[in-house]
């Protein structure tokens, strides 16, 4: 599969407005999102291809400032960087009165 631009038609029960597919890629209905080759390969084979609409980048358009919006935006491809900043934006410990993930016991 070649990168190209899609367009999530809000088919999928649950996630009408808004797909959330990965660390990279959100989908809100009806918006055009470029995506790489990889991505556009897993969607077009799977069962929620005919939920959105594939058309191809062409290479002959102008970029704006001569880059594509692929280009622009950084993927995250290392699973390990992932959980990092994953971990950098989580609380370091439970809300005061919440008892974590025991409630409000001492001990579990």
């Amino acid at each position: 599969a070649d990168r190209c631009r899609v367009v999530y038609n809000g088919g999928i029960k649950g996630h009408e407005k808004e797909l959330i597919f990965d660390a990279n890629f959100t989908f809100k209905e009806g918006e055009a999102v470029a995506v790489d080759e990889e991505t556009a390969a897993v969607l077009k084979n799977s069962r929620f291809a005919p939920d959105f609409l594939f058309t191809p980048v062409d290479a002959s358009l102008p970029a704006p400032q001569g880059r594509s919006e692929l280009e622009t935006k950084v993927l995250i491809r290392d699973p390990f960087k992932l959980a990092e900043d994953s971990d950098k934006m989580k609380p370091r410990h439970a809300p005061e009165g919440t008892g974590g993930c025991c409630g409000k016991r001492k001990n579990c």
